[in-house]
């Protein structure tokens, strides 16, 4: 099993790179940086921790409604030449509320855009020229003026069962968000692989990343309380219809969930996001009690722990502490009854 954390760039970027630093001399496999909100650019992010750190890098996630993929592209390819074979790029749909809507961008179903994207790219790397017309983008002959140095992996992020079949046909990769359920995970690696041998792949080639919230402590109430409605309720309320079925969460519970955060409340009742789902979304409890978890998920498939560090906690938690709390006492523990 592999360790890898994300943190959105909310601070100084030579902080963010120093942060970074630190996290990679703890033990961790890799960093990946958000595309999220308005915030520092994350490829301009990771250029910078590129430049004082040997660490592989990951852009989880960007998608091509907010930037056209030839810029996609352009900054990947730019990057991989920093790291050679040590760096991933994950596409998803982007926050369609809290900033594709904000800014315009065009929108359609994401499943074909996805695959119309991730076609483009791998033309695009390979230094073909392209040309391509859907809802979201147009490309009219268009290539890249130099040619990526090494392969540049792409990984599908959803919570969505077509994009984890699609992720299975055509990527390197899927990014399960906050399922940290067992048997969640397993209907979903299921799907990948159903995907993955319906176009003739190998199913046991492409990478599952457990993408969650990870939290050691061992003051569990107080931590359920700040995750319940900011990131757990969100969450949530983004999660697809299929995927909600296999973390039971009730169809009652997902409408109150939706009201909720449609009028701004503060908090929310424990009987509409319970301890339970808290527990199905995210990996909260001691060092112990994670590396448990986490070999529970490793047994249905998943290669790789994205240790999330939600941003809507970034003013309120140390998540430094917490980053090094996960590499001195969860990873040992999980790779030692692995």
């Amino acid at each position: 099993m592999q360790f890898s954390f994300s943190l959105t760039p909310t601070m100084d970027l030579n902080d963010y790179a120093g942060f970074v630093e630190r996290a990679q001399s703890w033990g961790f496999d890799m960093i990946w940086c958000p595309d999220q909100g308005f915030l520092r650019d994350p490829f301009v992010a990771l250029a910078r921790i590129a430049a004082t750190t040997t660490i592989p890098l990951g852009l989880a996630v960007t998608n091509p409604y907010a930037r056209h993929p030839i810029q996609i592209a352009r900054a990947a390819a730019s990057l991989a030449d920093f790291r050679k074979g040590e760096f991933i790029l994950a596409l998803g749909a982007g926050e369609l509320a809290r900033m594709r809507r904000k800014m315009g961008a065009p929108e359609a179903p994401l499943v074909p855009t996805l695959r119309d994207t991730i076609t483009t790219l791998r033309r695009l790397f390979a230094g073909e020229t392209v040309s391509i017309a859907n809802p979201v983008f147009k490309l009219d002959e268009i290539g890249l003026g130099f040619k990526p140095t090494s392969p540049i992996p792409i990984y599908v992020a959803s919570t969505s069962p077509e994009a984890f079949a699609l992720a299975g046909e055509l990527a390197d990769g899927v990014i399960v968000g906050d399922v940290a359920s067992p048997a969640a995970m397993r209907e979903i690696v299921r799907t990948v692989h159903e995907g993955a041998r319906k176009a003739g792949r190998d199913p046991n080639s492409i990478k599952v990343v457990a993408w969650v919230s990870t939290l050691v402590t061992t003051q569990r109430s107080a931590v359920y309380e700040m995750l319940r409605l900011p990131v757990i309720g969100r969450a949530a309320s983004n999660t697809a219809r299929q995927t909600r079925q296999w973390l039971d969460i009730p169809e009652t519970s997902f409408a109150a969930l939706k009201s909720a955060l449609q009028t701004n409340q503060k908090s929310i009742s424990p009987e509409i996001v319970p301890d339970s789902l808290i527990d199905a979304m995210s990996l909260v409890g001691t060092a112990e009690e994670i590396a448990s978890r986490v070999r529970a998920l490793e047994d249905e498939g998943v290669h790789m722990i994205g240790c999330r560090m939600p941003a809507a906690l970034a003013d309120d938690y140390d998540f430094e502490t917490n980053i090094r709390a996960i590499a001195e006492q969860v990873i040992p523990h999980a790779r030692k009854e692995a």
